[in-house]
């Protein structure tokens, strides 16, 4: 399909700014799908920031920028020495070259081309529109979960769903584009504000998206716009391991801010009590209650994803579920098992979480002792 007969072009550049790291089993099908906006825009870059992948990302992406691109499209490679992905996107940022700037995952993917473009035109004209720019400090989307012929994924996939995964994040929650003031999955943001900011905390850290975000809104007083109508994808980590070391730099790096920010320096054994409550008590008052009702909460807790699933698959136009098409021949089948090993996700993400927030509070006690 041409998009360019259905959608006129904007006369507007873009960058897009793509943090990678041994992404080579999803950065050419992100690459392709990206590329369908060269028929949107006047000029389009993709800057695939690597850190120092040890698989055939870079490879992959040299040669699909040798390749037979359109000619208003560039597909350049740099290398991120520091590896963290706050390093990257900062180095996406310095080396953009066009005024609007949008970063995406490399482990996602787009429900259509034509989904894709209609709405990144849609976030560049809101830039484009005094109007409207006026109202928000930057643009964000929402974030909604995918999965291969997977468990592991399967099972985040049905979590995603739930508080238990997603808190009550509006932008895993969110159906409708709404203004928040919280934080957004990803960016769209002018190159000139961003860098104005400061960019991402260089820390090392996981989370950097959200003291960057709460950094934006406080500088310009604007909320953030949460754009819901882009259909794309999140593939989760697919491995228990995996998902414990990601949630674990997420309780970590969410305890060490807390903590650096002085919200518990006074009251650090108050700062423990309440993550073992959140995030140890939780799964064993699960486990309590599984085993004390004989599996009626199982049938309970069971009940309540799936109906959620169904739910969101009934509200949600942009639903994973939606389009049969990403859908692989047997992901039905580990959708179901997913759901039934769930649980082992759940209690690994909480005990992850909390892991992670005690070895913060053990770091920053050292520090502020020597």
């Amino acid at each position: 399909m041409n998009i360019a007969r259905s959608s006129p072009r904007l006369n507007l550049a873009l960058s897009i700014i793509l943090p990678a790291f041994n992404e080579e089993k999803y950065i050419l099908s992100i690459l392709e799908s990206l590329s369908a906006l060269a028929e949107c825009f006047e000029q389009v870059e993709i800057l695939v920031i690597d850190g120092r992948s040890s698989d055939a990302t870079c490879e992959l992406v040299t040669s699909f920028s040798k390749s037979s691109l359109p000619g208003n499209l560039i597909v350049r490679l740099i290398d991120n020495t520091n590896r963290f992905q706050a390093f990257a996107l900062n180095l996406g940022l310095q080396h953009a070259t066009h005024p609007v700037c949008i970063r995406f995952d490399c482990h996602s993917c787009f429900a259509s081309s034509k989904n894709l473009c209609q709405s990144i035109m849609s976030v560049a004209a809101m830039f484009c529109d005094s109007t409207a720019s006026d109202s928000f400090s930057g643009i964000g989307f929402k974030q909604r979960f995918a999965f291969t012929p997977n468990v592991v994924q399967a099972g985040l996939f049905c979590l995603s769903h739930s508080p238990i995964l997603s808190g009550f994040r509006a932008y895993r929650y969110a159906v409708n584009s709404m203004y928040t003031s919280k934080t957004v999955w990803l960016f769209a943001i002018k190159r000139e504000l961003a860098l104005k900011v400061g960019g991402f905390a260089s820390d090392g850290l996981a989370n950097e998206d959200f003291s960057f975000n709460q950094d934006l809104i406080k500088m310009t007083g604007k909320p953030l716009f949460l754009f819901a109508d882009l259909h794309i994808y999140y593939y989760p980590r697919s491995s228990y391991l995996d998902v414990f070391r990601q949630y674990f730099n997420y309780g970590f790096s969410r305890s060490s801010r807390d903590l650096a920010s002085g919200q518990f320096r006074l009251i650090p054994r108050l700062f423990v009590v309440a993550r073992a409550f959140v995030f140890v008590l939780g799964p064993v008052l699960f486990s309590l209650a599984a085993l004390c009702t004989h599996g009626l909460f199982l049938v309970f807790y069971y009940t309540v994803i799936a109906a959620l699933v169904a739910i969101f698959y009934r509200i949600d136009r942009g639903h994973f579920l939606r389009h049969y098409h990403l859908m692989r021949s047997r992901s039905w089948g580990f959708l179901f098992y997913g759901w039934i090993f769930s649980p082992i996700c759940f209690l690994i993400v909480w005990l992850a979480s909390f892991s992670g927030s005690v070895v913060a509070l053990i770091k920053t006690r050292s520090r502020l002792d020597d």
